[in-house]
């Protein structure tokens, strides 16, 4: 199960936001210095930035304090939640109904996606998958930040019954 499209929407409003202000920081795109811009970058140009912008998770305050984009105090607070994020490799172990399972640093995390189910995400590969990504708090729910980076391991029955 994903959010729903208005959550989507707002989701993608704010995260691109956050990316170019961050991105007007670091200078690590050249030419990038607004959201029309950065819907036009790669993917691996986003996986950049936005591991940039983790590791620096001042720059969310930054954003945050400075408003560049003139949100909501609402929608300011859920951009202050994500210094609560969770950057790392995990397992999707299995997709429900509701939500998608991560195993990830000997915790579980019920995820959902954004716009496309995950088995559309993830392309019909076989679970478990190994992935990195970050995970977000995002009204009460846990998302992931729309970029996954997939390793090319494939794990047998055995595997996939331990987990």
């Amino acid at each position: 199960m994903q959010i729903s499209s208005d959550d989507a929407a707002l989701f993608f409003k704010l995260m691109p936001a956050l990316q170019v202000f961050a991105n007007r920081q670091l200078q690590i795109i050249k030419k990038l210095d607004n959201v029309e811009q950065y819907q036009k970058i790669s993917n691996e140009q986003r996986v950049k930035l936005r591991n940039a912008v983790y590791k620096r998770p001042e720059l969310i305050d930054g954003f945050v304090q400075k408003n560049p984009s003139g949100f909501t105090t609402e929608e300011l607070e859920i951009v202050s939640g994500w210094k609560n994020f969770i950057a790392g490799d995990f397992y999707i172990e299995r997709i429900l109904k509701k939500h998608a399972i991560f195993v990830g640093d000997n915790k579980v995390f019920a995820v959902l996606a954004l716009t496309e189910p995950f088995r559309q995400v993830l392309g019909g590969m076989p679970l478990p998958m190994y992935i990195k990504t970050v995970l977000l708090p995002f009204k009460g729910k846990i998302i992931y930040d729309g970029l996954i980076e997939g390793y090319n391991i494939y794990f047998g029955g055995g595997v996939s019954t331990s987990m």
